[in-house]
């Protein structure tokens, strides 16, 4: 009995054992191949999802965005040229200094610098006009009178007035001829009537008369003569001098105006009346 049950157990090699094995390889295959495969198919999946990802990023980076084009700026419009109206240059206003108070005793020239014309004190300027010939009152040489011989004048120079300048008072010399002495001859002394090469001379009163003008309009206001003394009377010689057209001697003047009435005429003039 324990012999057949041993043969009932036994395997025949090379009839039974080799087809199990081809079985369990076989399954071994597909088994293997169905791993590979879902490894492969994950693996594409992630691949795929990883591309995905990433291709985005790479399409953002590699193609950059279009500039924005730019608004041109408004052309402002063209601003008319204002017209300019030319201005017509204005006169200079003369100021009231010495070259002020010449013309305005030489020419009548107004002072449109100056104080009007009012008030009971009037500040004043005192010029003379002296003749460069006899007899002529015009064509002179116009001074500002000194103080020592005019005091009044003295407050213009120092400023002392109270105001600027209202009045100019302008001293010009009228000689008066009064006089002629002669003939006399080339030794200095009388000539014969009739006689050949001799000279005259003549006798003059030195006048000046005071002309007051309102310094901002130039108006002429008042005057007044102040009569200088006789000359003396004929010399007995006088001091001949010759010349390419003959003889020549000094003529004879009388005495000046005294200066204190000259100054006291003034210094009426500055609180009169207006």
């Amino acid at each position: 009995m324990s012999n057949s049950s041993e043969k009932s157990t036994d395997v025949r090699p090379g009839v039974h054992q080799p087809c199990v094995g081809s079985l369990v390889g076989l399954v071994l295959i597909v088994l293997v191949l169905a791993s590979s495969a879902t490894a492969c198919s994950m693996s594409t999946k992630a691949s795929a999802s990883a591309s995905a990802a990433v291709t985005p990023s790479l399409t953002a980076s590699s193609t950059p965005d279009a500039a924005p084009t730019p608004t041109p700026a408004a052309t402002p419009s063209a601003m008319p040229t204002p017209k300019v109206t030319p201005r017509a240059t204005p006169t200079p206003v003369p100021t009231a200094d010495e070259a002020a108070f010449s013309l305005l005793c030489e020419k009548g020239t107004s002072i449109p610098s100056a104080a009007l014309y009012a008030g009971k004190v009037h500040p004043l300027v005192v010029m003379y006009v002296s003749s460069t010939s006899i007899d002529s009152a015009t064509g002179g040489v116009i001074h500002l009178w000194s103080p020592v011989d005019l005091g009044i004048n003295a407050k213009w120079i120092t400023h002392s007035w109270s105001s600027p300048i209202q009045l100019i008072v302008c001293y010009v010399e009228h000689a008066q001829r009064v006089g002629t002495c002669g003939p006399y001859g080339a030794n200095g002394l009388p000539a014969a009537p009739g006689s050949l090469n001799t000279v005259e001379i003549h006798q003059y009163r030195d006048d000046w008369v005071a002309r007051v003008f309102v310094a901002r309009t130039g108006k002429y206001l008042q005057s007044k003569t102040f009569k200088g003394g006789r000359p003396k009377a004929c010399p007995a010689s006088v001091k001949v001098t010759r010349t390419g057209s003959g003889l020549s001697a000094e003529d004879i003047w009388g005495s000046f105006p005294r200066f204190t009435l000259l100054n006291n005429y003034a210094t009426a003039v500055s609180t009169q009346k207006a």
